[in-house]
């Protein structure tokens, strides 16, 4: 899998949730929080004895929050997003068409 830099606000940091589930878990939630920036995101996977398992939040508690519950029989196909000095936009696409996405606003960077 590829892994990209670190990109986010101050507080942001890399990381990566896959020691954290077993072979056969399935994602059944996505949660973000975007405001005119991406500020979190949030995989909530099942287990094999149908048991919910929310992996770790990344990133703040500001903007919105918009989940998508994936049925048994649905996965995400593709996640696009755009970032410079910090996430700006993301947009994550199910095998049943359905999209859930945030940011994407005037963004005004500071170097």
């Amino acid at each position: 899998m590829p892994v990209m830099g670190p990109s986010g606000g101050g507080g942001g940091a890399a990381f990566n949730d896959e020691p954290l589930f077993a072979p056969g878990w399935r994602v059944a939630r996505v949660t973000i929080r975007t405001g005119t920036l991406v500020d979190s995101v949030q995989m909530t996977h099942e287990n094999r004895s149908g048991n919910l398992v929310d992996l770790p939040h990344h990133g703040g508690f500001g903007g919105r929050e918009q989940s998508i519950d994936l049925a048994a029989n649905e996965h995400i196909v593709q996640i696009d997003g755009r970032y410079g000095n910090v996430v700006d936009s993301i947009s994550i696409r199910t095998s049943n068409g359905r999209v859930l996405s945030g940011g994407g606003g005037p963004v005004t960077y500071q170097y």
